[in-house]
């Protein structure tokens, strides 16, 4: 009986990445790709860092930190608190509007709104394999 598969091996495949995980997987590479060029481009050929101001400097070193943390929790399979670093990753750019922006929101972080909707995409994936995995196992929260 090889076509029939047991709960386990159900639930095992419902864990393995699907064309959304990878979807969610290049877009977020696509975004890395620009923030580093981004970067690239402030340092090297704007001379826009180091500003002057060391908490702006420091908390720009930070975001780039956490992005790279959610961005490797990606690739390990932690989607959800990839998730969250990414949405917190967003919501920390705001502030630093506040601090580096001389008018208030006149550039407001708005290439950083894909990283808040993939954020949320992850959340969503991970809720999805979750439930998928519960209805598999009979309810038993994906132990068995």
């Amino acid at each position: 009986m090889k076509g029939i598969k047991t709960k386990k091996e159900m639930a095992r495949s419902a864990e393995q990445p699907n064309t959304f995980l990878w979807v969610l997987r290049g877009l977020t590479s696509v975004f890395l790709l620009g923030y580093l060029s981004t970067i690239y481009l402030a340092v090297f050929i704007s001379n826009l860092y180091p500003s002057g101001n060391l908490a702006e400097d420091l908390i720009a070193a930070g975001l780039l930190l956490v992005f790279g943390l959610g961005y490797y929790l990606m690739w390990i399979r932690k989607e959800v608190l990839a998730g969250i670093l990414f949405i917190l990753w967003y919501a920390a750019l705001w502030p630093m509007d506040l601090l580096a922006g001389e008018d208030l929101f006149k550039d407001a972080p708005t290439f950083g709104i894909l990283m808040l909707f993939l954020g949320i995409l992850f959340l969503v994936y991970r809720a999805g394999v979750w439930l998928q995995v519960k209805k598999i196992s009979g309810g038993s929260g994906g132990q068995s």
